[in-house]
């Protein structure tokens, strides 16, 4: 009976540390231009994250959110201001994934990093 209980323990420890979902960082932009911006991400038209981007002039600083996902191909749809870019992400290929808008020569500009494995990030 104890036995039982102790592997029924283990295995739901197991199945909790073992969460299936995305992870975004969303870097502060460096350009004063963004400050203000409202940032609003969707996976496939479904709502994650909105917040207003706040300037950063020293070292650089990141938000985070997760959205829980299965093993499947997404969209994911980054709007930022009037201008909305349009990625194709899967899980577990692209768990991590890093958010940079900027603002260059009068335009909104986004860039991204999708990784399997968590960045380290200093």
């Amino acid at each position: 009976m104890i036995n039982r209980l102790i592997i029924l323990l283990l295995l739901l420890s197991f199945y909790s540390c073992t969460k299936n979902e995305f992870v975004f960082i969303i870097e502060r932009p460096n350009d004063k231009e963004l400050d203000g911006t409202p940032i609003t991400l969707y996976i496939d038209n479904k709502y994650v994250y909105h917040k207003k981007l706040q300037f950063t002039n020293i070292a650089s600083i990141y938000d985070e959110t997760s959205f829980n996902a299965d093993y499947n191909e997404y969209t994911l749809k980054v709007e930022i201001a009037d201008t909305i870019f349009e990625y194709s992400i899967s899980y577990p290929n692209d768990k991590y994934i890093i958010i940079s808008p900027n603002f260059k020569d009068g335009r909104v500009l986004n860039g991204i990093l999708k990784s399997s494995k968590k960045y380290n990030l200093h």
